[in-house]
């Protein structure tokens, strides 16, 4: 053991090394004000340029049981995935997209951490992915040796599918990760950062209307259709107790006033301009099982156009 890594072997928080991933050594040139925005903020931290041969040089050396998972991954970026989880077990430090900007130092608001996972704004999780909550690796950190991060290599390796990134290596594996971590009661823990922190911007910004919109509508197509149901159900309902021949005539009043005294479903409409704001207020009714966060976003975009 070298004396670098024996002095990092005795780290118990996030080290001053700032690792990034690429195919080679030629970035493109659009991302180095990123990279130098982190480098001149964070001028005491060691720089770790991770490409395909040494990443999987790194994997051969250390971590020869993954190499045959990493073999069959078909798309490079379950491969760039891979990697920032491997370097942060084996070195630590915090892993950065090359397209994110730092605005401040590291520390002192990352410093004592043991790990932390950066996360996605809620409300484009519930929209894009339909998920409550989405952790993110486009920024990580960690002490080395970490045991989440062994637990989530081991959770690659162990994996059945490749070719979906986004769900063998990307976002969606490192929160089932994450939550299977958590499930099993795990002493070293992991923080999930506000997103805030590392991801406080939304994408697809000129895609929102489109998708509240689609959401909305489907909110109102199912709520009709659930209305059309239930009236059918009442009207069948009232057959069933509609009085055979030769019974009394009582009866077959009381049935038909039991029928007419039940309610029916008062009629949701779709909400205008002028709702928009006192629909925000009311409980979460809509939007098919969606979440109350992204019943406010649609809503309020929807006020809004």
């Amino acid at each position: 053991m070298s004396k670098a890594q024996s002095v990092l072997k005795n780290v118990s928080s996030v080290p001053k090394i700032l690792h990034q991933v690429f195919a080679s050594e030629r970035v493109y040139a659009n991302y180095l004000p990123f990279v130098n925005s982190c480098l001149s903020r964070n001028p005491d931290w060691q720089y770790y340029l991770w490409t395909d041969k040494t990443a999987e040089k790194l994997i051969v050396d250390r971590y020869p049981e993954f190499l045959a998972k990493y073999k069959q991954y078909t798309d490079n970026l379950e491969k760039a995935d891979s990697i920032r989880y491997i370097v942060l077990h084996h070195m630590g430090g915090i892993y950065l997209d090359m397209d994110v900007e730092c605005i401040r130092p590291f520390f002192p608001a990352l410093e004592g951490i043991q790990a932390f996972l950066d996360q996605e704004r809620p409300e484009q999780t519930n929209i894009g992915l339909a998920q409550r909550y989405s952790a993110m690796n486009s920024a990580m950190g960690a002490r080395p040796g970490h045991p989440f991060f062994r637990h989530v290599i081991d959770q690659l390796r162990a994996g059945t599918r490749v070719g979906e990134a986004l769900r063998t290596t990307g976002p969606l594996a490192l929160t089932s990760a994450l939550e299977s971590y958590r499930r099993v009661g795990a002493a070293a823990g992991v923080k999930l950062l506000d997103p805030k922190v590392f991801s406080p911007l939304m994408v697809d910004m000129n895609k929102w209307k489109k998708r509240c919109r689609r959401l909305h509508n489907f909110n109102f197509i199912a709520s009709f259709v659930r209305q059309v149901v239930e009236l059918f159900s009442l009207v069948a309902a009232a057959a069933r107790l509609r009085p055979a021949p030769g019974q009394g005539v009582a009866r077959g009043r009381q049935q038909r006033q039991h029928y007419r005294a039940a309610p029916l479903p008062a009629p949701r409409l779709r909400l205008d301009r002028r709702q928009a704001a006192t629909a925000a207020r009311q409980p979460d009714e809509g939007l098919s099982g969606q979440s109350e966060i992204l019943r406010r976003v649609c809503v309020r975009r929807l006020s809004q156009t």
